[in-house]
């Protein structure tokens, strides 16, 4: 036998029916009325849905049980789904999204609206400079550099609410090969974290950079600026941050960050700039 979920998705009459219902409670006249379905039709999927234990009718009309509701917040999250990847299924086809963790990924269509801003020609710094600038406007963003964002250390507030997340991988480069370099974040928080995704995290935006499964290059920005998306994007920061390693104070005097492709810094601060990610 199906499951109740399985059995209500496979009719779009039950669907509208749960819908309904989990608005308002309503007798079957109103129902009818609403549904774009023949009167027989909706007579037989309400008393369908009361065996499957989904409906119940009480004095007022039909109303969703405990089961039935469940069902309905499965079809509702899934819808948010389909429309969160039909916003830019093209960039849900090629970037590595299994770099976030689990539960985060699962709720990441919770966030709504968001465009996608891509490096093309002619602009190919646009998707950085979109970045950057929601970095700079912010008094004490949270960001998460493992990549290379060219001038981003110095668009990075460097004030006391500013917490920065690097790579150990930057921070070994900076430390073991790099020439030493201007001093940087002498008062932000640094923290060192395993990931290979950015993040940019203000009261009013979030930007998620992911690397393409191709061949693991930044060649966008994903930007959305809804009160979920800053909520979604200061809990999966702090979920890397309480778990990150402190920069050591003897480290702090010449810290600045590394990325993926090199030195964070001006354009032609690195021999490695083939990316601006």
């Amino acid at each position: 036998m199906n499951s109740v979920c399985q059995f209500v998705t496979a009719s779009s009459i039950r669907e509208d029916i749960v819908r309904l219902l989990a608005k308002q409670q309503q007798p079957t006249p109103k129902l009818i009325e609403k549904l774009d379905a023949c009167r027989s039709g909706v007579y037989k999927e309400l008393s369908n849905l009361r065996q499957r234990g989904a409906l119940t009718e009480g004095e007022d009309g039909w109303q969703l049980t405990a089961c039935g509701q469940l069902v309905t917040d499965t079809i509702a999250r899934r819808q948010a789904t389909e429309e969160f990847i039909g916003r830019d299924i093209e960039y849900w086809q090629h970037h590595d999204l299994d770099l976030l963790p689990d539960r985060f990924r699962r709720r990441l269509p919770c966030i709504g609206e968001y465009e996608v801003v891509r490096g093309e020609m002619p602009a190919v710094d646009r998707h950085i400079s979109e970045f950057v600038s929601r970095i700079e406007a912010s008094e004490g963003p949270d960001v998460l550099t493992p990549i290379f964002v060219r001038g981003l250390n110095d668009t990075i507030p460097d004030s006391p609410d500013t917490r920065v997340l690097v790579t150990s991988e930057v921070r070994d480069r900076l430390l073991g090969t790099e020439p030493k370099r201007k001093q940087a974040f002498l008062k932000a928080q640094v923290r060192v974290v395993q990931a290979e995704f950015g993040l940019g995290r203000t009261a009013e935006s979030l930007c998620l950079v992911f690397p393409t499964r191709a061949d693991g290059e930044w060649q966008a920005t994903l930007i959305s600026e809804t009160d979920a998306a800053a909520q979604w994007g200061e809990e999966l920061f702090e979920s890397l941050w309480v778990n990150a390693e402190p920069v050591n104070s003897s480290e702090e005097g010449s810290f600045k960050p590394t990325g993926r492709h090199g030195m964070v810094g001006p354009p032609g601060s690195h021999p490695d700039s083939r990316s601006p990610y």
